[in-house]
């Protein structure tokens, strides 16, 4: 191996390891804040909550799943539940929409990787698409569309006979249910969050950033789509993706692309699309993703500077 290779080998180490020590303790703090949600939630009572078909409880619906720490596929049991206990198609879709988009650990990351504007913009963009989704949904269901998929029994929607709760980590006792949180998010985000870190790093030492410029910079009006639709085949969870974009951000990425990558990319992962599958139709799905696709970089182009000033790399 050469000896320049070497060392642009060791120096992309060195930046991972940076980028590691600098987003560790708000990896740790996300983890532990879902966790504690987790462990602590009662979901049993939210499906009834949500029965009515009101204008109040897609908001409520989208508050919700977005501080739900349960995983992707976590959230199926849930939405079936819900959908036996009477819940609300439209508020059961804004759940899920907003639970497969954004969670308390990586938000808090996304603070530490890319500053609380990036947060907060990407929080409450979500929680718009999720209610417009919703929307959509209740609004194609009263009209006699068929929704659910041939998976969820119609013949179980609306009933009162389920009995589970929805909170999908509730045996043993508190103690037990915070630590077994706690080490299932640390060994999925941990390690995508590590990988994601090494990957971000080497992309940084071996890619010219007037390449990155060239392709993904402030003037170039493809900038948005390209990132946007690269986003869906790419995104697999936001522990490796916030790292690349924190560098890819430091190395002249417009902040409409970083926008719409954290729009696009969480909500169209293979895992958000498998669990919406699970409980809607094929075809309503893909409307979802041409949607989602649109609606990010719309939001790309629109959205130029975050909420509030952007966050740095550097502690």
């Amino acid at each position: 191996m050469p000896a320049d290779l070497r060392s642009h080998i060791f120096a992309a180490l060195i930046g991972a390891w940076d980028l590691v020590v600098h987003l560790a303790p708000y990896v740790l703090g996300g983890i532990l804040i879902a966790a504690l949600l987790s462990a602590s939630a009662k979901g049993h009572r939210v499906p009834r909550f949500l029965s009515e078909c009101r204008w109040w409880n897609l908001p409520i619906a989208a508050i919700m799943g977005a501080v739900s720490p349960a995983c992707t596929f976590g959230t199926v049991p849930i939405i079936a539940e819900m959908l036996r206990r009477g819940a609300d198609i439209g508020a059961a879709a804004t759940f899920l929409v907003a639970s497969s988009t954004l969670n308390p650990q990586m938000f808090v990351l996304t603070v530490g990787g890319l500053g609380t504007g990036f947060a907060l913009t990407q929080v409450v963009c979500a929680i718009i698409l999720a209610i417009f989704a919703g929307l959509l949904v209740r609004a194609m269901a009263r009209r006699g569309a068929n929704i659910l998929s041939p998976d969820v029994s119609a013949s179980n929607v609306g009933s009162t006979a389920g009995t589970k709760t929805w909170c999908t980590n509730g045996r043993g006792t508190w103690f037990t249910r915070f630590g077994r949180s706690v080490l299932d998010l640390a060994e999925f985000v941990g390690f995508y969050f590590v990988l994601g870190s090494i990957i971000a790093a080497l992309v940084s030492e071996f890619v010219p950033p007037n390449l990155l410029i060239s392709v993904l910079g402030e003037k170039k009006w493809w900038a948005v789509p390209v990132a946007a639709v690269s986003s869906v085949p790419l995104y697999v969870c936001g522990g490796a993706m916030i790292p690349f974009l924190a560098v890819a951000q430091k190395m002249g990425m417009a902040a409409g692309a970083v926008l719409a990558v954290l729009i696009a990319g969480p909500a169209t992962r293979v895992t958000a699309l498998s669990a919406l599958n699970v409980i809607f139709q094929r075809k309503l799905v893909l409307g979802y993703v041409l949607l989602v696709l649109v609606y990010a970089m719309l939001v790309g182009w629109l959205i130029r500077n975050p909420l509030v000033p952007k966050g740095s790399l550097s502690p």
